[in-house]
């Protein structure tokens, strides 16, 4: 990014009292950035903020629409059962996009494209190539405009959403913030989905076998709690996956909510609340 933007920096993310609109202001130009865009790392870092400080952030009393949930009853539904389209996923696409479209309507349209055009020909973004391919036409910009923003936003949300299912910690700090929301909800209301109040019920099928490899070679096929190597003993479709904020404690059956463990550690564990910090296979 050219002028005074490309100066920008992480550390003012962490300086207090920023206005909302500055913050998101922020954020935007920092996506735009080359060295912010390869592997999603820039945006990853934005959710991880958000999530961590939520209080402080733009999505205060609006954390149901930062999930993607008009209502408490579609949230509980969503993660009741294991759905390849994550929360999580959910989580980031509209923390990325609302910024993102904040920031595509307040430019010039030709001006926004010039600054993302790095993430457009890397990912070959169908609408932003045509914009750029007919010379930042207006009327390859009126048509292909809006599309692009929203596709950029899809393939930051695929690049952050690898990064943070990759960090356990990250998870489980993600988890605490679900649980505090699930937590209040009453059976009476949800009567199909909770079994009593703040705990939901538990799912009639067993973990699908994408979810049961997802997290074993996320966790490096170690246990989490106690890091037995469990690579040499079961075969993956017999891997024991452990909720790490359980049922009985307002946790929920999302893909984000699942660590491996060994046999030994998931029976005597039970209901607690036992989450350890990532077990790190080192290289060398």
């Amino acid at each position: 990014m050219a002028g005074a933007h490309s100066s920008l920096s992480l550390a003012k993310l962490n300086t207090p009292h920023i206005a909302a609109l500055e913050f998101t202001e922020i954020i935007v130009k920092l996506l735009s950035e080359e060295h912010y865009l390869l592997d999603g790392y820039g945006a990853a870092d934005i959710v991880v903020k958000t999530i961590s400080d939520i209080e402080n952030s733009d999505w205060k009393n609006l954390e149901l629409d930062m999930l993607g949930c008009s209502e408490l009853e579609h949230l509980l539904e969503h993660i009741i059962k294991w759905n390849k389209t994550t929360i999580l996923h959910e989580a980031i696409y509209n923390i990325i996009y609302a910024g993102i479209e904040w920031y595509a309507g307040k430019i010039e349209y030709e001006e926004f494209i010039k600054e993302y055009a790095d993430i457009i020909t890397r990912n070959r973004i169908k609408g932003g190539l045509e914009i750029i391919n007919s010379g930042f036409s207006e009327q390859s910009l009126d048509d292909n405009y809006w599309e692009t923003v929203e596709t950029i936003s899809k393939t930051l949300t695929d690049a952050a959403f690898i990064i943070l299912f990759g960090d356990r910690d990250f998870l489980y700090k993600f988890q605490l913030f679900l649980r505090g929301i699930v937590k209040k909800s009453l059976q009476g209301e949800f009567p199909d989905l909770l079994k009593k109040d703040g705990v939901l019920k538990r799912p009639r099928t067993q973990p699908p076998q994408w979810l049961k490899k997802a997290v074993f070679h996320r966790d490096k096929g170690k246990c989490q709690l106690c890091g037995k190597d469990l690579t040499g003993f079961y075969a993956i479709e017999n891997i024991n996956l452990d909720h790490m904020i359980p049922l009985e404690d307002s946790g929920n059956s999302d893909p984000t909510n699942f660590q491996l463990t060994c046999e030994h550690c998931n029976k005597s564990k039970g209901k607690k609340l036992l989450v350890k910090k990532a077990v790190v296979q080192r290289y060398w």
